[in-house]
């Protein structure tokens, strides 16, 4: 067994949740020193490919006029949360950021 370090790219977080699906693993959220947590920024995805080790960002989903969607039709920017995958799916629970704590459950899909 070894460590390799050679990751870069990835977020600097605690507090989030990560899954796996496949080949990627999914990190939602989490909390990083200096970083704004308000209610209606939308949660960040990084992806890491488990073939190459490279670390994507999700692109922000964007309504019919190409605006950024905010809570509630996206999770908002949160940690202490947690997530769950099942088949192609990401079942995310609970969290809080500065201001609110979360009582939805939103369903990430990996396919899309």
């Amino acid at each position: 067994m070894r460590w390799i370090v050679n990751l870069e790219g990835g977020p600097r977080r605690v507090n989030h949740a990560s899954v796996a699906v496949g080949d990627f693993i999914f990190s939602f959220g989490g909390y990083c020193t200096g970083e704004d947590y308000h209610s209606t920024s939308a949660i960040d995805v990084h992806i890491l490919n488990t073939n190459n080790l490279r670390w994507t960002l999700a692109p922000t989903v964007k309504d019919e006029y190409g605006v950024p969607c905010k809570y509630p039709e996206v999770p908002f920017q949160r940690y202490g949360h947690t997530a769950v995958a099942y088949d192609n799916k990401v079942y995310i629970w609970g969290g809080r950021n500065d201001e609110i704590v979360c009582d939805i459950l939103y369903c990430y899909d990996t396919r899309t």
